[in-house]
């Protein structure tokens, strides 16, 4: 799962001014204390399904994905340094 928090420009202040225990927002894994998920399914239909069942990941990666998350990572991280300099 992804998320984005961020907060609207109308209020007046940026993420880096809100503290968590004490501490100024830097991190998203800094909520991730408290965000709670909670996925439920319904199964139909058993028996009649034409697709193969799944597991897991299908393929490797390729090179090319792994550096475009890298390059997404990056990306990111720089954002957040530009963020806590404003």
């Amino acid at each position: 799962m992804r998320a984005v928090y961020d907060v609207p420009l109308e209020l007046g202040f940026i993420v880096v001014d809100i503290t968590i225990g004490g501490r100024p927002m830097a991190f998203g894994a800094q909520i991730a204390d408290f965000v709670r998920i909670k996925l439920t399914g319904v199964g139909t239909r058993f028996g009649q399904s034409t697709a193969a069942p799944m597991s897991g990941c299908l393929r490797p990666r390729t090179f090319d994905e792994l550096a475009a998350l890298a390059s997404f990572a990056v990306g990111s991280a720089l954002d957040l340094e530009r963020a806590a300099t404003r």
